[in-house]
């Protein structure tokens, strides 16, 4: 498997895992379409809210983001996974 189809499978695994398991307010989640990990912040309905505090943010201003909850996915466990697929 090529590196590209590797992330996009551990990316579908790790969002497979958080809808079954779920995202923790206060724990680090990420969205496919953005190249930032983010800190889950709260969830209302379907829609997630995510954030990164100003004091880690690159233009020390916060930053903040609504995505739909079913897409989003620990970026570790994403990790975790390339890696799995990757050198099995």
């Amino acid at each position: 498997m090529d590196k590209d189809k590797t992330i996009n499978q551990a990316v579908k695994n790790a969002q497979k895992k958080a809808r079954q398991q779920g995202l923790k307010v206060g724990g680090v989640v990420a969205h496919p379409s953005d190249p930032l990990a983010y800190s889950l912040l709260k969830v209302r309905g379907n829609i997630a809210t995510v954030n990164i505090p100003a004091s880690k943010s690159p233009t020390k201003k916060e930053v903040r983001k609504r995505f739909p909850l079913n897409e989003l996915f620990n970026p570790n466990v994403a990790s975790r996974e390339a890696d799995r697929l990757f050198f099995s």
